[in-house]
């Protein structure tokens, strides 16, 4: 449960390398008023992988989110990469499949489930949970 921050250019945000798990607080729902609702959270994932080893890393960065000025990297090394969700949350929602220019790999949104408040990254992926545990 360490994370390690990179430096980065001026434009980028900064990367956080996570070793193990680590639980990150978001708001799943943005209720700012004055018409900058920007509706449910997403969070983009970008999957590294190669033929022989499968998923070699994965970055995890936030969309449609004042308030998360990191992306998380993991380096992994699995067969298998899972998006779930615990705590009697709906399945989060994937979509929208395309390429990533800046990692040069497979990239697809994730919608959160309803509720949730905590998105967990580990070794085999993204969860979504009601609580810290």
């Amino acid at each position: 449960m360490r994370a390690k921050t990179h430096k980065v250019k001026p434009n980028q945000k900064p990367v956080i390398e996570v070793d193990g798990g680590l639980f990150i607080p978001f708001k799943w729902k943005d209720d700012t008023p004055g018409g900058r609702n920007l509706g449910r959270a997403e969070f983009q994932v970008c999957l590294k992988t190669t033929a022989k080893d499968g998923i070699k890393e994965f970055w995890v960065d936030a969309a449609q989110q004042y308030d998360m000025p990191n992306i998380w990297h993991c380096i992994c090394n699995n067969s298998v990469f899972t998006v779930q969700s615990y705590g009697a949350l709906e399945n989060p929602n994937v979509w929208m499949f395309s390429y990533c220019r800046l990692h040069h790999c497979t990239s697809f949104r994730v919608y959160t489930p309803d509720n949730a408040e905590y998105l967990r990254i580990s070794y085999d992926g993204i969860s979504f949970h009601k609580e810290k545990w």
